[in-house]
């Protein structure tokens, strides 16, 4: 029992710390994309390069892809959690 105590709690932690994580992770990507816009707005009257641009859209490919795996282990450590409560 108290091995399930403090793996319960050590998973417990490690879900909240996830799901934190996702969180700060879908709003850099949201603010990510915002600033593309802005920034495509600025490409239209010369006040960026393309450069910039085709970098930021990169840099989301990226936060989108983090993003993404850190949804998969938010999802897996639930389901183990949820196969552990099962077995109590």
């Amino acid at each position: 029992a108290n091995y399930n105590m403090n793996t319960g709690s050590n998973l417990d932690n490690q879900l909240s710390a996830q799901k934190a994580n996702v969180e700060n992770l879908e709003r850099q990507f949201n603010d990510l994309l915002r600033d593309l816009e802005s920034n495509k707005a600025l490409l239209e009257v010369g006040a960026v390069s393309q450069n910039t641009i085709d970098n930021m859209e990169t840099q989301i490919a990226t936060a989108k892809s983090n993003l993404e795996q850190a949804k998969n282990q938010l999802k897996t450590l639930e389901e183990r959690i949820s196969e552990l409560e099962k077995k109590e």
